[in-house]
Parts: C-alpha cells; sequence; structure tokens
C-alpha cells in the first residue's frame, strides 16, 4: 500500500493521476488512516507527484476546511477537490501557481 512519507513540513506521495483522481467529481484523496496521522504531525502541505505529469501541492488547512470523509469503495478516505492546489508543477518547471 501507497501510504507516502513525510518530510519536514510536507507529506509526499507518488501517484498515477489518471489513477489517482475521480475525474467524474475531480477529486482526490488520502486514506482516513494517513488523514488523522497528518492532523497530528508538522505537515503544512500535501504534494502529490506523478513521474510523467508533475505535481500538485495542496494545503492542510484547506483540506480540512473543504475535504470530506466518505466511503466510495471499501473504506473511508478524506476526499477533496483537485482545485484546491496552490501549485502544479511539471517536469520542466511551474505551470500555475495560485
Amino acid at each position: 500500500m501507497n501510504l507516502g512519507t513525510i518530510e519536514g513540513d510536507r507529506y509526499i506521495k507518488y501517484v498515477d493521476f489518471n489513477k489517482a483522481v475521480l475525474w467524474k467529481n475531480r477529486q482526490l484523496s488520502i486514506t482516513k488512516a494517513v488523514w488523522d496521522r497528518l492532523q497530528n504531525s508538522p505537515v503544512v502541505f500535501l504534494e502529490f507527484r506523478d513521474r510523467n505529469k508533475g505535481n500538485w501541492i495542496f494545503r492542510k488547512r484547506d483540506l480540512q476546511e473543504q475535504g470530506q470523509l466518505k466511503v466510495e469503495g471499501q473504506e473511508y478516505q478524506m476526499y477533496f477537490p483537485i482545485d484546491l492546489r496552490i501549485k502544479e508543477t511539471s517536469m520542466q518547471g511551474t505551470l500555475s501557481g495560485y
């Protein structure tokens, strides 16, 4: 299971955006167990890295305010809109900053 890692103030998880994003409602998710662990950590940013498409960075605070714990498959997960990303980078550099 890909649980990601904590490095300083960042939670980093390698993903394949084609598989990780619920494109019908434009959401990403992390397991409730990981989300609970992040609540009591120094993490400020969550960074999702796709080796081919680049990185999306989110503020933990935004996910706390606008994310939703729910079951879409087999277990509770924290779902949040991909539009909450504050930065998007490609392999060549920044595509956009919010």
